[in-house]
């Protein structure tokens, strides 16, 4: 999740940068930066969406009641709820050879 918000204050930082720079622009300029900042204010949304999911996601991945469900009904829980308590037992899994061999938590 760093990285998620070192890549939001970079967006931030340019966007403030670009900001600046449209008082002093000529009209072709001025649309290069118009464009970069609608590209920056999209990639700055998926990234607060995503910090916004990772959120999402520990606070629900670890609770009594969601653990409880993966016992109860395993076979009723969507494959993204089954990969979080995955995630949440399993620290690695290795195949060689035809093996396999998981390392837990």
């Amino acid at each position: 999740m760093n990285e998620f918000k070192i890549k939001l204050v970079k967006i931030e930082e340019e966007i403030t940068n670009l900001m600046e720079k449209v008082a002093v622009a000529n009209d072709v300029l001025f649309d290069y930066i118009n464009t970069r900042i609608s590209q920056l204010d999209k990639e700055k949304k998926e990234i607060e969406r995503a910090i916004s999911d990772e959120k999402s996601k520990q606070k629900n991945e670890a609770t009594p009641e969601f653990i409880h469900k993966a016992l109860t009904d395993w076979e009723g829980m969507s494959f993204d709820e089954k990969k979080s308590i995955a995630n949440l037992f399993i620290e690695k899994v290795i195949i060689y050879n035809g093996d396999i061999d998981v390392a837990f938590k």
